[in-house]
C-alpha cells in the first residue's frame, strides 16, 4: 500500500464539518484533518471558490501584432524590390548595362542602406513578436 494512503484515514465525527467544499481526511503524522477539495474550490478548508476570469484584451496586443505584421511586410517588400530591380548581367555595368567591365562592382550606398534598414526592421519585428509572445505565455501559465 502506498505510504500516502497509510497516513490518511477518515475524519472523526467532530472533524466532518472541517472541510467546507471537499472530503475530509485525517493525517496521522500531522495530527490534523486535511481536505481534498471539490472541483473549482481551493484553500486549506476548501473555502475559496475559483472563479474563471475573462478579461478584455487590451489594445496593446493588437497594436503590437499590427506593427509586427507591417514591419514584416515592409521588410519583405524591400527584399523583393532589391531582387526584382533590374540588374546587369555579369561583366556589364551602367544604367542600361552597356558598359563592359570585368571588375567587381561593390553595392551602391542605396542598396547597403536598404539592406541595413530591412534587417533592422525585421529584427525589431522579431523582438516585438517574441516579447509579446513571452508576456502571453507567462500570463497563460499563471
Amino acid at each position: 500500500m502506498p505510504r500516502v494512503l497509510e497516513l490518511l484515514s477518515a475524519c472523526t465525527e467532530d472533524d466532518q464539518s472541517f472541510c467546507m467544499n471537499g472530503i475530509c481526511s485525517y493525517h496521522r503524522e500531522l495530527n490534523t484533518p486535511t481536505c481534498r477539495c471539490h472541483k473549482d474550490y481551493t484553500g486549506e478548508r476548501c473555502q475559496h471558490l475559483l472563479l474563471d476570469s475573462h478579461t478584455e484584451e487590451g489594445p496593446e496586443k493588437f497594436i503590437a501584432i499590427g506593427v509586427g505584421i507591417l514591419l514584416l511586410i515592409g521588410g519583405t517588400m524591400g527584399v523583393l524590390y532589391c531582387c526584382i530591380k533590374k540588374r546587369c548581367d555579369t561583366g556589364f555595368t551602367g544604367e542600361r548595362c552597356a558598359h563592359s567591365e570585368l571588375v567587381f562592382q561593390p553595392m551602391s550606398k542605396g542598396y547597403i542602406l536598404l539592406t541595413v534598414m530591412c534587417t533592422v526592421l525585421f529584427l525589431t519585428a522579431l523582438a516585438i513578436t517574441f516579447y509579446f509572445f513571452y508576456k502571453w505565455y507567462v500570463g497563460f501559465l499563471f
